[in-house]
């Protein structure tokens, strides 16, 4: 928009204005306090983006009669909106690395970016054109060929979809309710997705969710949200190892044999 100066300049050279550039100013000033940003809403290709998020569980009360509230994990495909949700007693690294694979799982693929919240677990410093991931993460986006994307901080419309799709989850699945155990909780969020979550008519996309991203799958365009990654991610989950988060890949003739791994090296 044109700056204070210049409407300033307008008015006197247009339209004979005989106020001050002060009065002008305050004007301009109190008007931009009452008119907030617009945020236009970016929608994706099939594949392309995974936005994750931690939003709070149901509480589980377990035997005893006390009563714990978990961490709920939610993953959304930013096209067709499919998601998938798992509830968890921690937000380490260790524990978000692996509810982000559970999720690859879940869509059968890795999208070709994964958009992250500014948490820890993820992310050790924060910032929007250099932001500084955490090794076990930035390593485990190179193992399964996903780029991770931190959004700016304090900025929670960057991954719009996701915030609307914990608030759903929290509201429509969970609210209300309590639970034994964890697996107890996760076992109903995974009935929820399947039967609520996929068979809704989501309010932007006017499509069914579930339907949506089948759609894809059968079109050969982004199968299962990254036909081109999914071959790649079934090798890694079924014939691969792991040693202390480092991921190795083994030959398929060894698959379902016995196998030893020798660890050798420095400490550093």
């Amino acid at each position: 928009g044109l700056s204070a100066k210049r409407i300033h300049q307008d008015l006197v050279s247009d339209h004979g204005f005989t106020g001050s550039y002060q009065s002008v100013k305050r004007c301009v000033h109190g008007l931009a306090q009452q008119l907030e940003l617009p945020h236009r809403r970016i929608e994706c290709a099939p594949g392309e983006e995974m936005q994750v998020d931690f939003g709070q569980g149901a509480p589980v009360i377990d035997e005893q009669g006390k009563r714990r509230r978990p961490h709920l994990f939610r993953a959304v495909l930013s096209h067709s909106r499919k998601g998938y949700s798992e509830a968890v007693w921690r937000q380490d690294t260790e524990t978000f690395i692996r509810c982000c694979e559970n999720a690859y799982r879940h869509f059968g693929g890795v999208s070709r970016t994964t958009v992250v919240d500014n948490l820890k677990a993820a992310v050790l410093e924060a910032d929007w054109f250099d932001p500084s991931l955490n090794p076990k993460m930035a390593e485990f986006a190179r193992h399964y060929g996903t780029v991770v994307l931190p959004t700016q901080p304090a900025r929670p419309e960057h991954k719009g979809k996701v915030e609307a799709g914990v608030k759903f989850a929290q509201n429509n699945a969970l609210k209300g309710r309590t639970f034994r155990s964890l697996a107890d909780q996760n076992q109903f969020l995974s009935e929820w997705e399947r039967t609520v979550a996929d068979t809704r008519i989501h309010g932007t996309v006017r499509q069914q969710v579930g339907t949506l991203f089948a759609a894809n799958l059968l079109k050969g365009s982004a199968p299962n949200a990254c036909g081109q990654w999914i071959e790649q991610m079934h090798k890694t989950l079924l014939f691969g190892f792991e040693i202390q988060w480092l991921l190795y890949r083994i030959s398929r003739r060894f698959c379902r044999h016995p196998s030893e791994a020798k660890v050798t090296g420095h400490k550093h």
